[in-house]
């Protein structure tokens, strides 16, 4: 299996990451945050988050991110877990495409659905620059977005 088709199985699997983001609090320097995610009809990761999160805060200021998806830990040998980096750009979702982002969220977080509709939250996607892959020990790769995204 590629380690491309292996990167989107693990993504899809799982639904929390850790999303980096460039912090305002100290310029320059990564924000790690717990982040709850979904996937878009394309297969991009979709989050709803406030407006009054530090993580959002910085994501509108820029919109440079990373999310780290990593599978169940290995526990004789944690290097051998599964994960994967998606790197790229925060945005939101657009209005014609917030229901159908609304329900596949809210499907897979029932919770949500409450402050959903809260007018502090909103639906972002991260849109994929580079994804990096580990599958295990001595087992990585660079993705294309296209390659991860199933169009080649």
């Amino acid at each position: 299996m590629s380690f491309a088709k292996q990167a989107r199985e693990l993504v899809a699997e799982r639904k929390v990451g850790v999303l980096s983001t460039v912090s305002l609090r100290h310029p320059g320097w990564p924000y790690p945050a717990m982040m709850p995610y979904a996937l878009d009809a394309v297969g991009r990761p979709v989050v709803l988050i406030s407006r009054l999160a530090a993580h959002t805060q910085d994501l509108l200021a820029d919109a440079r991110a990373s999310l780290q998806v990593t599978g169940e830990v290995v526990d004789a040998n944690p290097a051998q877990t599964k994960r994967a980096a998606i790197m790229g750009q925060v945005v939101a979702v657009p209005e014609d495409e917030v229901e159908a982002v609304r329900d596949v969220y809210v499907e897979r977080f029932p919770e949500s659905a409450m402050w959903s509709g809260f007018g502090d939250f909103a639906f972002y996607r991260l849109e994929p620059m580079d994804i990096h892959f580990v599958g295990g020990f001595a087992a990585a790769a660079w993705i294309t977005p296209a390659e991860y995204l199933g169009k080649v």
